[in-house]
């Protein structure tokens, strides 16, 4: 987004606004909230720096107002911006809450300046330049890697495709996270954006996998005139879904495995008596993206690369977790060890890291 030309409205820049952020956070605290003296943000050379604290700080008497139980989730505001006022003073939060909050803020900003149809091109930035990120920390670790559309007459693309001695990692992108409404127990939303998350990249990802297992290959265009075939070779294909944000349990790959499991046992219909007009719309939407993908789900069960075991090549990564595995990693076929080391073995906790730690503990590995 930085590099696109995008502009800001408010009076500084994207350069402004990541000096403010490596600033804080090279100063908050893990643990606890840090205070900002204000003498030394202004010595960061913003001119507009009261117009962002402004824009990336909430404000005591409305922070998490109204928010007492898990079922006023839609009220919790404490994660949207990563500094806080109180008594007229500025907090950083700690590090391990607020981060995600730069990113809130700043898309709060460029979504306020920017409507209607725009609006879904900040999306697709937004996507690409995750994509980009994680190109660049494939390439900074050796790791190879190729991505682009199906050649004629097919229809459809592979974000990115990973090559290794003993399988082939298919990555699909998803920007879309949990929204407020499904963290607050809304049951259409957490189906619907499970949908528009795991479900969606889940069927991309077999659909490459289907045409590699038909042909015994898959080209890829990159769209700069160059076409990368990738070879099933019998090996065996992981599909890999990365979203944004967290969704916490619900990427466990035992919860996810059943989740699509019933799917196609029991195809989901949402069914709306009421009259609003966005709920209409959302609920018309996501029977017609299960009609879509459905079918995959389908075919990955009958004829996939796990159908004696269904769906169990299938993983739901967030960002964080993705980079964190690619950081441990030097090569291809190191990125796909790392990938696969809880593989074969669920503690049941429905947390990615503790699982990863256990099993290092059980190799004599405590790292």
């Amino acid at each position: 987004m930085h590099e696109s030309g995008r502009a800001l409205e408010n009076g500084y820049t994207f350069d402004e606004y990541e000096r403010l952020m490596s600033y804080v956070l090279s100063t908050a605290n893990t643990l606890k909230c840090v205070e900002l003296r204000k003498n030394k943000l202004k010595k960061l050379g913003i001119k507009a720096i009261d117009q962002l604290i402004e824009d990336v700080a909430t404000d005591d008497d409305v922070l998490n107002k109204g928010f007492r139980t898990p079922l006023d989730e839609e009220k919790e505001n404490a994660a949207n911006k990563p500094l806080i006022k109180a008594n007229g003073k500025i907090y950083a939060l700690p590090a391990t809450i607020g981060s995600w909050g730069w990113f809130e803020a700043l898309m709060t900003v460029v979504r306020n300046q920017e409507k209607g149809d725009k609006q879904k091109d900040i999306d697709k930035e937004v996507g690409k330049l995750i994509e980009d990120f994680i190109n660049e920390k494939l390439d900074e670790k050796g790791i190879s890697h190729c991505c682009g559309a199906y050649p004629p007459p097919e229809k459809g693309e592979a974000d990115l495709v990973v090559e290794a001695t003993k399988g082939i990692m298919l990555f699909e992108m998803k920007k879309k996270s949990l929204t407020r409404k499904a963290k607050s127990g809304d049951e259409f939303r957490i189906v619907s954006d499970l949908l528009g998350s795991l479900i969606d990249s889940q069927a991309q990802c077999f659909r490459t996998s289907q045409l590699m297992i038909e042909n015994g290959y898959v080209d890829l265009d990159d769209g700069n005139g160059n076409v990368a075939r990738v070879e099933k070779q019998e090996r065996t294909v992981e599909c890999i879904s990365v979203c944004l944000g967290t969704f916490g349990p619900l990427q466990d790959r035992m919860l996810i495995k059943s989740i699509m499991d019933e799917m196609c046992n029991k195809p989901l219909t949402a069914e709306y008596d009421g009259d609003d007009k966005q709920n209409i719309k959302d609920v018309k939407k996501f029977n017609k993206e299960m009609q879509k993908w459905i079918p995959y789900l389908n075919e990955e069960k009958s004829n996939g690369d796990s159908k004696k075991n269904p769906f169990f090549n299938s993983w739901f990564l967030d960002l964080e977790q993705l980079i964190l595995i690619v950081q441990e990693s030097n090569s291809n076929d190191e990125l796909l060890a790392r990938l696969k080391e809880t593989k074969y073995v669920s503690g049941g906790s429905y947390d990615f890291y503790r699982e990863r730690r256990t099993v290092r503990m059980i190799n004599g590995n405590k790292t």
